[in-house]
């Protein structure tokens, strides 16, 4: 074998063919790892998603409260001077008598809560959109949205706030979007790269959202 890759020195083939191992080891396992993580994405989106689908049949009204919400409401009515009236009610075959002006419904409330219920119902909650570029500078954006060539950015920062966030210790994409989505450091909700040493053993695994220990803002909106 010596004499095949012209190698005169045997140790040093033993040196070479242990590096070639080594390198389709670590090529084996980079593959193994990358299929990993797609088996684990895939997983985190499902549940995601199936708690999601949770959420929103738990929102879901039951018979009972449709039947309760197409029921009309009962309107007080005002029968007038009841006080000619024995107590055990009117004589057999007589009705008792109601002047019709007396007979009447208070129209002002539930004109009044015709309009407030309308006001309620046309009443639009506020809406915040949240735009974050991971890499940009406004050395560059501002000049640029200036010159006319990002008009969009131009017209959003005119009407709306901007500003420059600061990045988190260690400043990577991974660990800077997960404390802007949960308010807190690092340290708090555990993601520091985009991989982590396994419990226990000197291999890495890629992280995911399961792996993120504080609530984001998007399940505290959910959960409001």
């Amino acid at each position: 074998m010596a004499r095949a890759f012209d190698v005169t020195y045997a140790p040093t083939l033993i040196l070479v063919l242990g590096v070639l191992f080594c390198v389709v080891l670590l090529l084996s396992q980079s593959v193994t790892i990358s299929a990993q993580a797609n088996r684990i994405r895939d997983l985190a989106q499902a549940v995601g998603l199936l708690e999601w689908r949770l959420r929103q049949l738990e929102r879901q009204p039951t018979p009972a409260d449709l039947r309760a919400a197409s029921q009309p409401a009962a309107v007080p009515v005002d029968h007038g001077d009841m006080s000619g009236i024995p107590a055990g009610g009117a004589p057999a075959g007589v009705q008792p008598s109601i002047h019709p002006s007396t007979a009447k419904v208070d129209t002002a409330k539930v004109d009044t809560a015709k309009v407030d219920t309308a006001k309620a119902g046309d009443a639009k909650p506020d809406k915040v959109l949240v735009i974050g570029l991971d890499g940009a500078t406004f050395d560059l954006i501002r000049p640029w949205a200036a010159a006319g060539y990002l008009p969009t950015l131009q017209r959003i920062m005119a009407e709306g706030a901007q500003g420059t966030l600061r990045s988190t210790v260690p400043p990577m994409t991974g660990p800077a979007w997960t404390s802007f989505a949960t308010g807190v450091n690092p340290g708090k909700h555990r993601l520091y790269d985009w991989i982590a040493r396994d419990e226990g053993r000197y291999t890495f695994s890629p992280v995911t959202a399961l792996d993120c220990t504080a609530p984001t803002i998007y399940t505290l909106l959910s959960q409001a």
